[in-house]
């Protein structure tokens, strides 16, 4: 019986080793201490529309967490450099981010995604915007900085593109 136990014991320790390092990206890394500089939530709608946060921190650092309908599932991280943080920092303010209105939710197109993004341009100041993509009443800075906020942080990488991601659909993959 101590052999079958010993044996069931080394087994569940060589599992747990193989598992850690087989996938390295998805194993959160520490906590950065710097101060969240940007986040962009995307929420579900009536389809398949990718769901997920993407957290930008002032040094650089960006956590993406994958809950549906996107490639990569769970907590993934990398670096933005820090031209790519002056980019971030620059698309913010060419739309003009801390005078938008704080909620674009209004009954325009029905079954879209709501998209809550929020910036932090210096300690103790900060907005967050919620913004329905059905609603007709957003300014079209807001969706071209929600999707250069995307590109600035390549969340393609995880995400997929369309059509990645309808090909993982078509497999019965994406989830």
């Amino acid at each position: 019986m101590p052999r079958i136990l010993a044996l069931a014991l080394a087994l569940s320790c060589a599992a747990g080793h193989a598992d850690a390092g087989s996938s390295p990206a998805s194993a959160p890394e520490p906590k950065s201490d710097a101060a969240v500089l940007a986040t962009l939530e995307r929420g579900a709608c009536y389809g398949i529309c990718p769901i997920y946060k993407l957290t930008v921190f002032a040094d650089g650092r960006l956590e993406f967490d994958g809950t549906r309908w996107v490639k990569a599932h769970g907590t993934h991280t990398a670096t933005l450099s820090k031209a790519q943080v002056a980019a971030l920092r620059q698309a913010f303010a060419k739309a003009h981010y801390l005078a938008l209105d704080d909620r674009y939710v209004c009954a325009g197109i029905t079954d879209q995604s709501t998209v809550t993004s929020s910036f932090a341009p210096e300690a103790g100041h900060s907005k967050s915007v919620v913004h329905y993509r059905g609603c007709d009443k957003a300014p079209e800075a807001l969706d071209a900085l929600e999707a250069a906020i995307d590109r600035i942080a390549k969340t393609e990488r995880w995400v997929g593109t369309r059509k990645e991601r309808d090909r993982l659909h078509d497999a019965g993959k994406l989830r």
